[in-house]
């Protein structure tokens, strides 16, 4: 039994290391807004923070809707947003801003709102 679980932290730490690197890749500040989809461990966490939330280079949230999350992009304006989605496996992509919000001078498709 403890080798499952050791075999499910490892696989686990790949992802979430997999997503950190392309994220650390990009300059500047970064948001990542994290879905969960209908078979995610629900003891596997991608949501981790340092103390200091509001100095992180990088902020993991978990994805609320879009009303919800709009105070996030919000509070957290001028960092570049993604959206992890783990649904058995783990995908990350520009947050697609354009779907929920209006931006003055037009979408930033993920961009720095």
């Amino acid at each position: 039994m403890k080798n499952i679980y050791y075999l499910a932290t490892v696989l686990l730490l790949t992802l979430g290391q997999r997503a950190l690197a392309q994220i650390a890749s990009e300059p500047g500040k970064q948001l990542v807004l994290v879905k969960y989809g209908p078979k995610h461990d629900l003891f596997e966490e991608l949501v981790y923070n340092p103390a200091d939330i509001d100095s992180a280079r990088v902020v993991w949230a978990r994805s609320l809707g879009a009303q919800l999350d709009r105070a996030l992009l919000e509070y957290y304006r001028g960092r570049k947003i993604w959206l992890a989605e783990e649904n058995g496996d783990l995908q990350v992509t520009p947050y697609p801003v354009d779907q929920y919000y209006t931006t003055q001078g037009g979408g930033s498709n993920g961009q720095v709102f």
